[in-house]
């Protein structure tokens, strides 16, 4: 990244770990969103069996990056439901050449959400040991990481707020849903590549996640802003 501007920065496919100076390492996967002040001092790992994507958001400093970002130089957080929705709505647009109003419109709603998903998660107390974080955050990484499946379980889901089970199935459903906004493949091809068992799968799963069958997330994807909800 050659810019210095603040950005925020969100990953679309694979997963590493990342940590700045004086910091603990992070995981950073398709459910993640990163806030990056300039071009700060970033160790990296990533991880050998996954091909890692980003999208590089550059933020006006102070329009766009509240009073809790600017007092630090990286953070992450977990993007919400109404997040990953957004940045759907985003891809669905420059993949149909949608006017550049719209993907504009659509861009201020997305950085809106995320800005507030990375600010509640700065604002949210922590109360787990750093032996705790760290694994959590391992497993994320690295599925296979060495300890015992219970212990792993119960931290994981004391840090994380979800267990690990749930945790991926939701980075299926983020794959799925930004699938659904990119093409207009069937939903039985999406189901398959996202690793759903079928389309019935699909549909439950996202309609249990996100409110909406895979048919109307379409169609909330290819509409014009105002009619997006």
């Amino acid at each position: 990244m050659a810019s210095d501007s603040p950005c925020l920065v969100i990953a679309t496919s694979g997963v590493w770990m990342e940590r700045a100076p004086r910091s603990a390492p992070v995981t950073v996967d398709a459910q993640t969103v990163s806030y990056r002040a300039g071009q700060p001092d970033l160790w990296v790992q990533h991880s050998t069996d996954n091909h890692d994507n980003v999208e590089v958001i550059r933020l006006r400093r102070a329009l766009d990056v509240p009073q809790a970002l600017q007092a630090t130089t990286h953070a992450t957080a977990r993007m919400s439901m109404d997040c990953l929705l957004a940045h759907a709505d985003v891809i669905a647009a420059r993949s149909r050449a949608m006017p550049q109003s719209e993907i504009t419109l659509r861009l201020e709603r997305l950085v809106a959400l995320v800005v507030d998903d990375l600010t509640q998660t700065l604002r949210r107390p922590h109360h787990f040991s750093p032996s705790h974080v760290r694994l959590a955050e391992r497993v994320r990484f690295d599925s296979d990481t060495a300890a015992s499946r219970s212990h792993t379980s119960r931290v994981f889901r004391q840090v994380n707020g979800m267990t690990l089970s749930h945790y991926r199935q939701r980075s299926r459903i983020a794959d799925a849903i930004r699938r659904i906004a990119s093409s207009d493949d069937k939903f039985a091809r999406i189901a398959v590549d996202s690793g759903f068992a079928d389309h019935a799968h699909l549909s439950r799963s996202v309609a249990l996640a996100t409110g909406h069958t895979p048919s109307s997330l379409r169609l909330r994807f290819t509409s014009p802003r105002n009619s997006t909800s």
